[in-house]
């Protein structure tokens, strides 16, 4: 369990038309480009989700049926500085509508920061619980934990823990169990504003969890580039001694081919930062979530898309990856011999997968498109009910392991919409 505020509001008069529309163009005007999103909860209520900073949950601001507003929000997967801007968002919102944020029978602010606006007691707060995370963390002995990450984010970077700011070791949790001052470098937003060290925050979290280490493909991927270089521009105005990531600053610099003044001195910062370990979970494998209920592993730097009739396709650097899933209509499972009949001729290799509820055959064999030669992995895995449609191409026949390893790495969860 996080920290975090859960607030009402009833409007005295009666809410007006379209209070949640009310409070977005409030949000709106206090924080230019932020873009809230409408959407509705497990309960069919609607919701209005506003993001305020990568590394954390956003603000939900959601209306009950019987008018009134309700606030919810975890801020310490972000930190203080983060919180602090919750209740800012929350008093324009409170002025704009005329309403009072009331902490109710269940909710209220954890830290106590709504009801006393003490920023050194929410920093305290925040420290004892990330001494008492810690005191549970320092003593796991597992690995590959995910801490304040977002649920199904996927990343299989092998480490300790995982965090919004990138690895940590049990060694690392054990200090600051003991000296609890030690731990705010986890949080990316630590002090209240805008300073250098906010936007060097923000600038880590995304380049952490949403960079995919290649050229942008898509609007979004060069929004990402962005958000990023804007951040590390301003971190470096307001304080040009600070230590930021120079490295992956002059590598998104060289996939934006900008040619501006200052980009020499970013490159000759970051001739000194080659034997670091390079921030970015996407620089390594991620499990990512498919249709049906499918998901497999896959290099981080694929930039991946759905087509109007969900078609999964990822690829970069000579590698492409098709993915689609149907509903077995036979009556039956689909057994391995059904598979069997149905791979195609002409392989070089053929493959098998006979595990406890899946079963798949792949067929390796020679490629030419539009006169491009290359390899082909066609598969079909079938889990009760169920069947995933592979396609793996690859240009380099030492990708064949590779390839074959993707394969395996398919799994079904059970549930999911199918096509059919």
């Amino acid at each position: 369990m996080g920290l975090g505020l859960a607030l009402t509001a009833a409007f005295p008069q009666g809410p007006p038309d379209d209070p949640l529309g009310v409070v977005e163009a409030a949000v709106r005007a206090r924080l230019a480009g932020t873009r809230p999103v409408l959407r509705t909860d497990g309960e069919g209520r609607p919701v209005l989700a506003i993001p305020l900073h990568p590394a954390a949950e956003d603000l939900e601001i959601a209306l009950s049926e019987a008018g009134v507003l309700a606030a919810s929000a975890n801020t310490s997967t972000a930190g203080p500085g983060y919180h602090v801007r919750v209740v800012e968002v929350l008093d324009a919102v409170a002025e704009t509508l005329g309403v009072r944020w009331e902490s109710g029978e269940d909710g209220g602010d954890d830290t106590g920061y709504f009801e006393e606006r003490d920023v050194a007691g929410l920093q305290r707060q925040m420290l004892g619980w990330l001494q008492a995370l810690a005191e549970t963390l320092g003593a796991h002995e597992g690995r590959g934990l995910d801490v304040c990450l977002p649920a199904g984010c996927g990343f299989l970077l092998d480490a300790d823990t995982r965090t919004p700011l990138g690895p940590r070791r049990r060694a690392w949790w054990r200090a600051v169990a003991e000296q609890p001052e030690r731990g705010v470098p986890f949080f990316a937003w630590w002090e209240p504003g805008e300073g250098a060290a906010y936007w060097d925050g923000l600038a880590r979290a995304l380049m952490w969890s949403e960079v995919r280490w290649a050229a942008p493909e898509d609007d979004a991927e060069r929004e990402t580039h962005r958000r990023v270089l804007h951040a590390l521009a301003r971190a470096y105005r307001l304080d040009p001694a600070r230590p930021l990531p120079w490295r992956e600053w002059a590598e998104l610099l060289g996939y934006s081919g900008v040619d501006a003044p200052g980009v020499a001195e970013v490159r000759r910062r970051a001739e000194g930062e080659r034997d670091a370990p390079a921030i970015g979970y996407r620089r390594h494998a991620v499990r990512v979530p498919l249709t049906g209920g499918w998901s497999m592993a896959l290099p981080g730097d694929l930039h991946r898309s759905f087509d109007d009739e969900g078609t999964f396709c990822a690829h970069a650097g000579g590698r492409t990856v098709w993915f689609s899933s149907l509903r077995h209509r036979g009556g039956r499972a689909t057994s391995l011999d059904d598979l069997r009949a149905r791979r195609r001729d002409g392989a070089v290799e053929l493959h098998e997968r006979d595990e406890e509820g899946l079963v798949g055959v792949a067929s390796l064999g020679r490629h030419d498109e539009d006169g491009r030669e290359g390899w082909m992995l066609a598969t079909e895995t079938a889990s009760p009910g169920r069947v995933g449609i592979l396609t793996i191409c690859f240009d380099l026949e030492e990708d064949r392991a590779w390839a074959l390893e993707a394969w395996r790495s398919l799994a079904h969860a059970g549930g999911g919409d199918d096509e059919g």
